[in-house]
């Protein structure tokens, strides 16, 4: 079975009912009064205004006693002056028909937008039906799935998610995509496409990738990769606002030009989010409140999926063992090859635990490396378990001292 466009669809009034209006109002009004509101459906829902090939059909969003509020002018025809006692009602229209043709049989009809303006920090631009009816896909359309054979539980797909542009030529700061949730242990291929008129190429796809993780809060195992163009400002980063996890494209200082972004697909699999839309997009010029975990990315070619600088995370160290306090134990990973290297401090038990590595940094098989005592104290094997546990090997015991740790492996899990 094909997936369905689903658009949206009003309720009707019996008989169509008519109102009319209370006074003239000009094209562009987006607050119609009327003699009598309760001729029409709760909103949002459809009205039109005169009758025949002159009529015009509005989009509401709000109705009170006396008025219809948040009008979209132009729903259908051209926006236009009307005079006080102009008939008014809810009239079966073309689009209820192309509506219901469209989410019966799957038509791809030409549906008017809901929005056909778009408002940034400080311009607002006119958008052709066909650029409102995308940026308000995640209102008009929705994607049906039915249930498949072969489709995972913890799975889910989900498209059209958000889109933002500016038509500012010269736009300084970041570019942030936040998430509907914080830390929900769910891994992540989220597919983000633009357009920047400084951009080489000036369209470009980006693909990121990552595991949000609930314990010891951070993203890990991340990737990105522009594979189509090239991205302007193209670092990319894994981040977390206080409230939610976040993607943050560029730096304080990037510049962006006539920029356009949409959130195209986000796979979502192991633990689903209750929330799988609400993603937003809008451009940030400071990264307060803001903190990076995963790494960052060069996502251009060439090289495609670099690091930039890897994110050092502090190991859980067992009780009786303490971080140096200007050089704590950490861990990361650079391409599959996990590196752990800080100072300790406490007594070597042989084949006791001294601190854990998360089950993504973990080796497959044990591997071996020095710790190196300091102020007279002996060198001692250790070994990294496939658990994650790092301990000293058989016949290294001694009391408390501090030692330097360096070691690096393949992350096999």
């Amino acid at each position: 079975m094909e997936l369905i466009e689903m658009y949206e669809m009003h309720e009707g009034m019996t008989n169509s009912p008519v109102t009319h209006l209370s006074a003239p109002i000009s094209a562009t009004d987006t607050t119609i009064p009327l003699l009598d509101t309760s001729v029409f459906p709760d909103a949002p829902n459809l009205a039109t205004l005169g009758f025949g090939e002159d009529a015009e059909t509005i989009r509401y969003s709000e109705k009170t006693d006396n008025e219809l509020r948040g009008v979209t002018r132009g729903f259908q025809s051209v926006g236009k002056a009307w005079l006080g006692g102009t008939p008014v009602a809810r009239m079966f229209t073309a689009y209820d028909l192309n509506a219901l043709i469209a989410n019966i049989t799957g038509i791809n009809v030409n549906i008017p937008a809901v929005n056909n303006t778009l408002t940034s920090t400080s311009t607002t631009v006119a958008l052709s039906a066909d650029q409102g009816r995308l940026l308000n896909t995640n209102k008009l359309e929705r994607i049906l799935r039915p249930p498949q054979a072969g489709i995972a539980a913890n799975f889910a797909e989900s498209r059209s998610l958000a889109s933002f542009y500016d038509a500012r030529v010269s736009n300084v700061g970041m570019i942030k995509i936040t998430l509907p949730y914080s830390w929900t242990n769910t891994t992540h291929h989220i597919v983000i496409r633009g357009y920047d008129y400084r951009g080489l190429g000036a369209a470009w796809e980006l693909i990121i990738g990552g595991y949000n993780r609930s314990a010891n809060p951070s993203w890990v195992n991340t990737g990105a990769i522009c594979t189509t163009g090239n991205m302007p400002n193209d670092i990319v980063r894994f981040a977390h606002d206080g409230a939610n996890c976040c993607i943050i494209l560029g730096s304080a200082s990037s510049l962006w030009s006539v920029t356009s972004v949409s959130v195209e697909a986000a796979i979502t699999a192991a633990a689903i989010p209750a929330a799988l839309t609400g993603h937003t997009v809008s451009i940030i010029t400071t990264e307060a409140g803001i903190t990076f975990s995963g790494g960052e990315f060069y996502a251009n070619t060439p090289p495609q999926n670099t690091i930039l600088r890897p994110t050092w995370e502090n190991a859980t160290l067992q009780s009786g063992w303490a971080h140096h306090t200007a050089i704590p134990l950490r861990y990361c990973k650079i391409n599959g090859a996990v590196f752990i290297r800080g100072v300790i401090t406490g007594a070597l038990v042989a084949n006791a635990t001294m601190f854990t590595i998360p089950p993504e940094f973990r080796p497959l098989f044990p591997n071996t490396f020095i710790g190196v005592g300091t102020s007279g104290a002996a060198n001692f094997n250790a070994t990294v378990l496939a658990n994650g546990a790092a301990q000293p090997m058989t016949g290294f015991s001694a009391p408390s001292a501090t030692y330097h740790i360096s070691a690096m492996y393949i992350a096999e899990n």
